[in-house]
């Protein structure tokens, strides 16, 4: 019951940060967050997104030193409109609608009217998706934090190979001094005994497994084993990625939670 544990703050590297300060020196940290069907990481997100912009986390780490140095972010979605991180950042202090620093990329809303038409053939297809990336990278002005949020949509819904989406991933990756690529991690699209290319299950099999192998830090946020209880809504893990992080001073605080969302949104989180 999480009415005996104590209380805990949110850190993900050991120097007690959430999203750490970058150098010109420092090499940029590619991290994944997937979610379980049934359990929903936007609560993460947007304070990941207050940490970025405002270096606060107060819904979840009340102590956190606030980092010298803002950055500015982009936040690059095929699942949502603007207004439903507008509205959950509202809730820990942040008005992303005034907040120069902030932009929001809406790929969702026009994907298979603006960006990728509906009976594109297969050879045009990659023309669409890098024409929309560029796009998004013709707007990018400095060296801002990143997310991209369901870009395996991509794989399901078009001709797009999991190469052709992890090239202009690591576009992305280039321009960004800390990038977090938000997944589902449904099992029913996961099966890495597939071989068929053209098979979607494949295809989004083959593009998370090569994904992972290019990331420094993963969380996963999931349902509880035993279902829901009353006090707790599920479980965050945070691990080390392949990838080594330089400088290599800084490291991953691997480490599992429980956490727990009461009626009114807020969160408290307890060492599994």
């Amino acid at each position: 019951m999480s009415s005996g544990r104590q209380q805990q703050q949110l850190v993900f590297f050991n120097d007690h940060s959430i999203i750490p300060e970058t150098s010109d020196e420092d090499s940029s940290i590619v991290g994944i967050i997937s979610e379980s069907p049934g359990t929903s990481a936007a609560w993460l997100v947007a304070t990941l997104i207050e940490n970025s912009l405002q270096g606060s986390a107060n819904h979840i780490n009340s102590e956190l030193s606030k980092r010298r140095i803002k950055s500015p972010t982009l936040f690059i979605s095929f699942k949502h409109v603007g207004d439903f991180y507008k509205k959950l950042c509202k809730r820990n202090g942040v008005d992303l609608a005034t907040i120069k620093d902030f932009q929001y990329v809406d790929l969702f809303t026009d994907l298979f009217t603006k960006h990728i038409p509906s009976g594109t053939t297969t050879a045009a297809t990659n023309k669409h998706l890098t024409s929309m990336f560029d796009n998004v990278i013709g707007g990018i002005k400095s060296t801002p934090v990143i997310f991209v949020e369901y870009p395996e949509i991509l794989l399901t819904t078009t001709d797009i190979s999991p190469n052709e989406l992890l090239v202009q991933l690591d576009r992305l990756c280039k321009l960004s001094s800390r990038t977090f690529v938000l997944l589902s991690t449904d099992r029913t699209l996961i099966d890495f005994s597939l071989t068929d290319s053209s098979d979607p299950v494949f295809k989004v099999s083959d593009f998370i497994s090569k994904l992972y192998h290019r990331s420094n830090i993963n969380i996963y946020c999931q349902p509880l084993a035993t279902g829901r209880a009353n006090d707790l809504t599920g479980t965050l893990c945070i691990s080390r990625g392949p990838n080594v992080i330089e400088p290599r001073t800084l490291n991953v605080a691997s480490r599992d939670y429980l956490y727990h969302i009461n009626r009114d949104g807020n969160v408290k989180l307890y060492l599994r």
